[in-house]
């Protein structure tokens, strides 16, 4: 997926009297650039021999965003002729890059005994870069057993049981719904803060 924007604007020099008035001609010009990638790859496996049935998959996704914005404007209250931001009395620039990338690798393994004893494993291993280098990788694995009761002989008769299983499970799972750079340090300026009494004093913020 590659999407690419591209808007410009410009508001000219005018007086139409009373509160519609501009002194200064404003151009803009913003640029956003955004590809996203997802690739996923996947094994199986099936067999069944006598009453034993195995199966088996592997999966491994990649998913990658990345995006480029940029903002640029200036005024000019000589002129409103030149439509070029490099003629701009006040020129200001703008933008951020983003990146993300998550890989993921699960593998699944089930067994079943005539279909009455079931036993299922999984294990899942992601990376994210939405977490700093030494806790970027996360290992989740899980388990779960079951008894279909109603398959067993001591059970044949009661007519109104179809259908009765009894199954634990555990697991574990990740969260990484969180802002990208998110645990990287950032400072914020234009921050006005009351010091020891003496007024506001412009200074910067610090997210750790």
């Amino acid at each position: 997926d590659m999407n690419y924007n591209r808007n410009s604007d410009f508001t000219p020099i005018y007086d139409a009297g009373s509160f519609q008035r501009n002194d200064r001609a404003i151009i803009a010009e913003n640029r956003n650039a955004f590809i996203g990638n997802i690739s996923n790859f996947q094994l199986s496996y099936n067999k069944t021999f006598g009453d034993h049935t195995i199966s088996a998959i592997g999966v491994f996704e990649r998913q990658i965003n990345r995006s480029d914005n940029i903002g640029s404007s200036g005024t000019n209250d000589v002129t409103d002729k030149v439509r070029a931001l490099d003629q701009a009395l006040e020129p200001q620039v703008s933008g951020n890059r983003s990146y993300f990338e998550i890989q993921s690798m699960i593998s699944r393994l089930t067994y079943d005994f005539k279909e009455k004893y079931l036993f299922s494993a999984s294990i899942r291993r992601d990376l994210s870069t939405r977490f700093s280098s030494d806790v970027r990788v996360g290992i989740f694995p899980s388990f779960s057993a079951g008894w279909r009761v109603s398959e067993e002989s001591f059970l044949d008769g009661v007519s109104f049981i179809d259908d009765l299983k009894i199954r634990g499970s555990y697991g574990e799972t990740g969260n990484l719904n969180i802002e990208d750079y998110r645990y990287i340090p950032t400072i914020y300026g234009n921050v006005f803060i009351d010091f020891n009494d003496q007024g506001l004093q412009p200074g910067n913020t610090l997210r750790a």
